[in-house]
């Protein structure tokens, strides 16, 4: 098994078991953490790809993302 099976499994253990989630609702606390740390990968390369534009697209992107927050 890789590392990847071994930490899935300790972490459905831990849902059954320390945290009590329901056999049924097991599938779905799974996919909606396979959801987020998808995101967290998505959030990184575009990060990583913000930060190598140059200063004014930089301040560009920044500018839009708090005017966005603010509507």
């Amino acid at each position: 098994f890789s590392e990847l099976d071994v930490a899935r499994l300790c972490l459905i253990c831990d849902l059954r078991h320390d945290l009590e989630v329901d056999e049924e609702t097991v599938p779905l606390v799974l996919s909606l953490l396979d959801q987020v740390y998808t995101l967290r990968r998505q959030l990184g390369a575009l990060t990583g790809a913000i930060q190598q534009q140059p200063d004014d697209v930089r301040r560009a992107i920044l500018d839009r993302l708090a005017s966005a927050g603010r509507e």
